[in-house]
């Protein structure tokens, strides 16, 4: 099964992105991402997932 998921929040915390420690910024952001579940016996057993990381640090003012 693959889900396309958009979600959206407010950055209150620090965050540990790729470049460094991002403060917090209080800006509402946006993301998405594409998860893909194995599923075996009606049981989600593996599960891969990748998420538009580039576009949210972008967002904070992040490069």
């Amino acid at each position: 099964m693959v889900v396309r998921f958009v979600a959206t929040g407010t950055h209150k915390a620090k965050l540990n992105g790729p470049l460094g420690i991002i403060a917090p910024t209080n800006k509402r952001v946006h993301w998405n991402g594409i998860s893909i579940f194995k599923i075996k016996d009606k049981k989600i057993v593996e599960v891969w997932g990748i998420t538009n990381n580039l576009d949210l640090m972008k967002q904070l003012g992040g490069s």
